[in-house]
């Protein structure tokens, strides 16, 4: 079908101090800074889970232009298993110019 990757880095940089949006991901109780790169490799954040509890996740991206798609998650968040591979796409991320 496709080549599975595993994770061997997980970092996170938060890059809006909007409240809305942080609770909305549920990123409030991660501890995470403004700008500044996190390692959560072996914590997790939110739905991005430790690699230890999920090595390699099942996703579905589109990159189209400037504008990137990855999966709907599933209701649970988990897609560590084969069959919770989304089968729709996110409102597309578009790619701001500086």
């Amino acid at each position: 079908m496709s080549n599975l990757l595993k994770f061997n880095k997980k970092n996170l940089t938060l890059l809006t101090d909007e409240i809305s949006v942080i609770r909305r991901f549920n990123l409030a109780d991660c501890n995470l800074i403004k700008g500044k790169e996190k390692d959560i490799l072996d914590t997790g954040c939110s739905f991005l889970t430790p690699v230890n509890d999920c090595p390699q996740e099942y996703d579905l991206v589109r990159i189209d232009g400037n504008n990137l798609q990855l999966g709907a998650r599933p209701a649970d968040r988990n897609m560590c298993s084969e069959e919770k591979r989304p089968k729709s796409l996110s409102l597309p991320l578009i790619k701001q110019s500086k």
